[in-house]
Formats: C-alpha cells, sequence, structure tokens
C-alpha cells in the first residue's frame, strides 16, 4: 500500500523558510539605506556641442572678528564740597554784552550734503550679492547665446577655463573687467568684450544702500 505525503506538513516547512529568506532580505535592504550616501553636486553647468559654462557658487568668507580689548572703567570721581559761610556775602558781578539779540532773527541750517560711497566691497562684506535679472538660468542663457566658441581658437585645439572678475557698480553696471585665469590671450581679450556688452544687473546691497560689489565668474570652453 503506498504512503501518501501530507502536504500541510510540507506546507509548513516551506512556509518557515520563505519567512527567514523574507526577513534577511529587509534587513539587507534597510543597511543598504542607512549606508547609501548622496553626492552632493559640485558645480552647475550649462552647455552646448561646443562650450560648457561653468559657474561655480562663490563661497563666502566670512572676517575672523578680532578680539576686542577689555577696558577697565574709571574710577568713579569724588566731588569734594567746599563748605561757604553764609554769613560771608558773594558778591556776583553780570556783564550784559553791548547788542542784545533780536527776536525776529532767524536761523538757517544747511544740511550737510551726502558722501558718496564709492568703496567697492567684497562679497563678504554686503548684504546682498548684486544679480543678473532673471536669476542663474538667465545668466546661463544670456552668457550661451552671445559667448560662442571662436571658430580660430576651435581648429587651434584650445580648450579649459577662463576666470573672469568685474564689478557691478550701485547703478548695476558691469565694469573693471579682469582675467583672474587666463588660458589664451586672445580667448581673454573675446570674454572681456563679451562680459562688457551684459545688460545691467540688480546692484549689490549694504547698510540700506545700493554699492558697487566685485563679482567672480569663471567660464569653461571645451570641444567635443
Amino acid at each position: 500500500m503506498e504512503t501518501k505525503k501530507n502536504t500541510c506538513v510540507n506546507l509548513d516547512k516551506k512556509r518557515t523558510l520563505f519567512f527567514e529568506t523574507g526577513f534577511i532580505v529587509v534587513l539587507f535592504l534597510v543597511l543598504v539605506a542607512f549606508e547609501w550616501k548622496i553626492l552632493p553636486e559640485e558645480n552647475k553647468f550649462f552647455s552646448d556641442n561646443d562650450v560648457t559654462i561653468v559657474y561655480e557658487d562663490i563661497i563666502q568668507t566670512t572676517q575672523n572678528e578680532t578680539q576686542k580689548p577689555k577696558i577697565t572703567p574709571p574710577l568713579p570721581q569724588v566731588d569734594i564740597m567746599k563748605i561757604v559761610d553764609d554769613s560771608k556775602k558773594i558778591e556776583t558781578e553780570y556783564k550784559i554784552g553791548d547788542t542784545e539779540a533780536n527776536d525776529t532773527t532767524k536761523i538757517t541750517v544747511t544740511p550737510m550734503p551726502e558722501v558718496e560711497d564709492t568703496m567697492v566691497y567684497d562679497s563678504w562684506k554686503v548684504e546682498k550679492m548684486p544679480r543678473f535679472v532673471g536669476g542663474d538660468e538667465a545668466l546661463y542663457k544670456w552668457i550661451q547665446d552671445n559667448i560662442k566658441y571662436p571658430k580660430e581658437l576651435k581648429e587651434i585645439g584650445i580648450e579649459g577655463m577662463v576666470g573672469v572678475q568685474f564689478v557691478v557698480d550701485k547703478d548695476g553696471k558691469v565694469k573693471n573687467i579682469e582675467i583672474s585665469r587666463s588660458l589664451d590671450p586672445a580667448l581673454d581679450k573675446f570674454v572681456s568684450s563679451k562680459i562688457l556688452e551684459m545688460p545691467n544687473w540688480e546692484p549689490g546691497f549694504k547698510d540700506g544702500k545700493y554699492v558697487a560689489v566685485k563679482y567672480a565668474l569663471p567660464i569653461k570652453f571645451k570641444l567635443y
């Protein structure tokens, strides 16, 4: 007589195996989730077939505050009162000037002229940095549309980073352009001329007024 296997017993054994396997998988996934790290975005960039515009965020450094010297408060001054004998008569002589003030005399106060702030501030010294009208995306687009890789330099095969520094004055105009990182004299001159054609920016802000601020912009030229 053939012995029949009990399917319920086999299912119970497999159920325990499935439970243990699933538990191990869940623990593995939890461990991976805790160990997973998201790498920070290093640079923002905007590119086409010839040029990559790299716009690195300016790291604003804070100036170390100098330790203020301790000031020792002066000792209180004690007034020594001189005792005067009341029995003696003190005569005080008052002299009246030859002229007396006229009640109808008008006093005119001339306000001091406001001194123009011509200082150029570093980025970490202002409350608000200059901003291209429309924001960073508008700045990327303007550079992409106006700074094209010169054909003669493409043929030579020059590529790399050009660092540009300029001043955005209190009226938002771009001026005082300097090349902080040179790649090629011809390319440096080309980039400077294009930056000078930029439209007005929103100026920087400090102490309740607009001020001139230094600004840095790295531009990367890359051949594809």
